[in-house]
């Protein structure tokens, strides 16, 4: 079977090499079958190339094919024209060329793991190959899947099959199977939109990529922190080399992007390239894609200052086996026209401003703070109130509600055109997690603005840690991936420590109803000399303080001051009877709890469960409600403790030998922990409630019956029978009943 080779000009290429069949190394085999020494093959500079030298020891001439195997390597069979290089030069000018003939041949292996050469391909070297001249050229091929050494081996031949010379040699595998990864570099655009912001796209261009045959692999770019678009990115300029050394920028071919989470242990959202270059061999002989451009259609990075790192990696498909990375930087994008150094910044917001330059670290519930707030511009973009807009947000406390707390905010001086003199920000949103209303602000062009803000809380506030958040967002621009949600411009936070009002005074219920006020307590009426059915057991106070609920041990309720009537269990049967009451976070409610752990609610109080079905050692003797009013604990004779909702659990006394039965108890402002008190006056701490002393260890004229905790739980009030106060940690002593005549013993205090 002859050559079959076609020139166009002075280029020979690959016509066909279907329809060759295997021939044995055996048949029609003449001459020595050795004479080709110092074999190599070695990674080439460029991405997929790899360089094979060797030495001949016998001159021939046309026709002569080359035969190369790699176990486990993949050859291309697209149309190649490989320079040879002769050292000592060859024998006659132009330079001779090879091209890829076929697989077949001395060294055939299955699959694409060896490639036949024609020596001769260009028609106008008729000159021949003398002994002792090193022959070079450069090669295009996938190399085996493993490490080490591979060997190589390769065979000049007459015709297939018919070997005139061989030899061998070894390939390093072990620095030629990851692709290469080059410089990265981010080449950022914009258009402004309506006010002056970029709200255009970015573009990343990639190159040094080593893609090539039918391969096909993910590249991914990471944009830290940013949301990206799920959809409407193009690929576009894709670079192609080729074996002889050519590179030419043409269309993508088959790229399809898709937007992903990290999947290789990056930060951040993804936009995953899958490029398929199995049909890229019309971009020149054997091409690899060295390199794109990749076009998205939102802002990746759209606010604050600094430059954000583009981490690009190479992964394979399917696997999400890294094989290579690179790094770049994504600045902040310029306006359209200018250059790259012209760089649009984003407004910025401060919690400062003039008149308070700090933002407090501290505030009372029930009581105003001030703060300050600057909005800043450094463009020559001037944004309308319709452009930019302000809100905050609220977290960090679990048990704040929505409408427990408000921000004002005004002008230092008169007010940007078009923008209110005040503007309030109302809350709503979930407990723990509130955000305000967004309101219009004004930017000026390269110019700060310093606001004054109040933060006010409601008496029935939680107390805690508070976040507060400034947000200024673009109105005009909805993020691509949302487009119910705008690009955050800037944003800046600081907390402060939302402290409950201290408690100045308390008040202690006797069993006739009688009612004693002591401090800043006030007295609103009360069940003293009027008939009762049922003995009053308990007490609880409002969220203002303004009010309170009287509870007898049949159910019933009696209200006073601003305490509203929700309900109850006066006229019901109960199958044991009422020991206590616990009152709502914002005073809309209340429980009952009897002495078999029975649970009654009323108001916008949630039933969360109760141990009333179940067989108790000790009787329940009072409850504590959690400070969002989603939760409580009841408590036994025994010190046993039964939590319901989202009180937690931190402790009991329940496997202790008591002196004297526990008679009731008290939650920390947190929720975190809780006091129990004995009759004898003795104190047992859980959870981050404090010891600040007990009566323990005093002889007392009447039993403890119930204890109150300070506002801030620093310290705590234990009331006996026979009115007398004991105060302990910051508790301060207002007065007692110990030494008054009473009708009926003390049962509580709130």
């Amino acid at each position: 079977m002859g050559l079959r080779r076609v020139t166009v000009g002075m280029v020979a290429v690959l016509v066909g090499v279907g329809g060759l069949a295997a021939v044995p190394a055996a048949a029609g085999a003449a001459g020595p079958t050795t004479g080709l020494t110092g074999v190599t093959l070695a990674a080439a500079t460029s991405p997929g190339t790899y360089r094979l030298s060797f030495t001949v020891h016998q001159t021939f001439g046309t026709p002569a094919l080359l035969a190369v195997a790699v176990p486990g390597a993949t050859f291309p069979t697209g149309a190649t024209t490989i320079p040879i290089t002769c050292t000592p030069s060859c024998a006659k000018a132009p330079s001779p060329s090879a091209s890829v003939w076929g697989s077949t041949g001395s060294l055939h292996q299955s699959g694409a793991s060896s490639v036949v050469l024609n020596l001769f391909a260009s028609s106008a070297f008729t000159g021949a190959f003398a002994a002792g001249q090193t022959l070079s050229m450069t090669l295009h091929l996938t190399p085996p899947a493993t490490t080490g050494d591979v060997p190589v081996s390769v065979a000049v031949e007459t015709a297939p099959g018919t070997v005139l010379a061989t030899g061998g040699g070894q390939l390093a595998v072990a620095t030629t199977t990851a692709p290469t990864l080059g410089t990265a570099t981010v080449a950022a655009t914009a258009t402004p939109n309506a006010t002056g912001y970029p709200a255009a796209g970015w573009s990343t261009t990639v190159s040094g990529l080593l893609q090539y045959g039918t391969r096909t692999d993910l590249v991914t770019v990471y944009a830290p922190g940013a949301t990206l678009p799920t959809a409407g990115y193009t690929v576009a300029t894709c670079t192609y080399h080729s074996l002889t050394g050519t590179t030419t920028d043409a269309a993508c071919g088959t790229v399809t992007v898709s937007v992903t989470p990290a999947t290789t242990g990056l930060p951040g959202a993804a936009a995953v390239l899958k490029i398929t270059t199995g049909s890229l061999a019309s971009h020149g002989t054997a091409p690899s894609l060295t390199g794109f451009t990749l076009a998205a259609p939102g802002v990746a990075n759209p606010s604050g200052p600094a430059a954000a790192a583009l981490p690009v990696v190479v992964g394979s498909s399917g696997t999400g086996t890294t094989t290579a990375t690179g790094t770049a930087t994504l600045g902040q994008l310029g306006a359209a026209g200018t250059t790259a150094t012209a760089l649009v910044a984003s407004p910025t917001v401060d919690l400062a401003s003039t008149n308070y330059p700090h933002f407090p670290v501290a505030a009372t519930v029930g009581q105003t703070a001030k703060f300050g707030l600057t909005l800043a511009n450094g463009t020559d973009y001037a944004w309308p109130a319709t452009a930019a807009a302000l809100s905050f947000t609220a977290t960090g406390i679990a048990g704040l509600s929505p409408g427990s707390i408000e921000v004002q905010c005004g002008y230092e001086g008169t007010a940007p055109a078009g923008a209110p003199a005040k503007a309030t920000f109302t809350f709503t949103g979930t407990a723990g997690s509130l955000v305000s209303n967004a309101v219009g602000v004004p930017l000026l062009k390269t110019h700060s603005t310093p606001l004054d803000c109040t933060l006010s809380s409601s008496a029935n506030a939680a107390a805690g840690t508070l976040t507060l958040t400034a947000v200024l967002t673009d109105t005009k621009a909805a993020t691509p991936a949302t487009a119910a949600r705008h690009y955050v411009l800037a944003t800046a936070a600081d907390a402060l420590a939302l402290q409950p009002a201290p408690t100045t005074g308390y008040t202690l219920d006797a069993s006739d109803g009688g009612i004693f006020t002591y401090g800043s307590a006030q007295f609103y009426g009360s069940m003293g000399g009027k008939p009762l059915n049922q003995p009053v057991v308990g007490m609880a106070m409002t969220a203002d303080g303004k009010g309170y609920w009287e509870v007898a041990a049949d159910g019933g309720i009696f209200s006073f001051g601003d305490a509203q009537f929700y309900g109850s269990m006066g006229g019901r049967p109960l199958n044991k009877p009422i020991v206590g009451m616990a009152a709502t976070a914002d005073g809309a409610g209340y429980w009952l709890v009897a002495s078999d752990g029975g649970i009654f609610s009323f108001g916008d109080a949630g039933f969360y469960g109760s141990s009333g079905s179940l067989a108790l050692r000790a009787p329940v003797v009072g409850m504590a409600a959690t400070p969002d009013g989603r939760g409580y604990w009841l408590v036994a004779a025994d010190g046993g403790i039964f939590t319901y909702g989202d009180a937690r659990f931190s402790g009991s006394a329940g496997a202790l030998r008591l002196k004297a039965p526990v008679v009731g108890m008290a939650a920390t402002p947190d929720g975190r922990g809780y006091w129990e008190v004995a009759a004898d006056g003795g104190i047992f701490t859980f959870g981050d409630a404090a010891f600040a002393g007990s009566a323990g260890a005093l002889t007392l004229n009447k039993p403890v019956v119930g204890m109150l905790a300070t506002s801030d739980g620093g310290g705590y009030w234990l009331v006996a029978a026979d009115g007398g106060i004991f105060t302990y940690g910051d508790a301060q002593f207002y007065g007692s009943a110990g030494a008054l005549p009473l009708v009926k013993p003390v049962v509580g205090i709130a």
